[in-house]
């Protein structure tokens, strides 16, 4: 088990002070689980084997054969105005989610937030940021089984390294959803009225936070009740972006 991550966890705050601990405790690549060599957990070799999406539609991300505008989102409109992923779902990047999110592998959580800051980076101008960061909420019960929430644990790297604040609690998931196993309609159906926002959200940039994006069902229902309550703009921030369904 590679403790240095955990180790170093209290002198993530800051840059400086964030490569002094990588000097202190020299990374290890959490995909091949050899030295780093830089202020990550993963080599510059493995990252750049990373799956890329390439070609995709210009507001869901979905990976398509030419850049353009899905035929979802012409049809559909989500409230959303776009979704940034980083990677398609393939491996290594499905085996890293899965980590975090089935094992509470919190080292890969924040080394997948740090490529995802990353990709903000060099693609949002930090005049364009975000007021606030919103993870997908858990509902209560599956976070008290759970014991971690593991949008939160994504989000709060990309917080730290972008110096947005990360606000848990203003989208509460109100209904005990699960997703798994169901097809799109079904997940879409399941999510009507299942999130409410809590306090003014008004006028406010708004990013939410999430592993991975499948359908689209769960950042449309968040999108609409942020923009519902007031929010000027809602985009959607994933490590993954999942291909077509069949």
């Amino acid at each position: 088990m590679n403790l240095y991550p955990l180790l170093r966890r209290p002198l993530l705050r800051r840059p400086l002070l964030k490569q002094f601990g990588y000097r202190l405790f020299p990374g290890l690549c959490l995909c091949c689980n050899l030295p780093s060599g830089r202020d990550i957990d993963l080599c510059q070799g493995c990252e750049a084997a990373l799956p890329a999406i390439g070609h995709r539609c210009q507001i869901c991300a979905l990976p398509l054969l030419h850049t353009a505008i899905c035929g979802e989102c012409l049809n559909k409109p989500p409230a959303f105005t776009n979704i940034i992923a980083c990677y398609a779902y393939q491996s290594p990047v499905a085996e890293l989610i899965l980590a975090l999110k089935n094992h509470r592998n919190l080292a890969t959580g924040s080394m997948l937030g740090q490529l995802l800051a990353d990709r903000i980076r060099a693609t949002i101008p930090r005049q364009q940021y975000p007021n606030l960061i919103i993870p997908v909420p858990l509902h209560w019960r599956r976070s008290l089984v759970r014991g971690f929430n593991q949008s939160l644990e994504l989000a709060r790297p990309v917080g730290r390294e972008l110096e947005i604040a990360v606000a848990r609690n203003r989208v509460k998931r109100i209904q005990p959803i699960t997703q798994q196993g169901r097809n799109k309609d079904a997940r879409r159906r399941n999510l009507r009225q299942a999130f409410r926002v809590v306090g003014n959200v008004r006028g406010l940039r708004l990013a939410i936070v999430d592993d991975v994006v499948t359908t689209t069902g769960t950042t449309r229902a968040m999108a609409a009740v942020l923009m519902a309550a007031g929010a000027s703009r809602v985009d959607i921030w994933c490590i993954a972006r999942t291909p077509l369904e069949k």
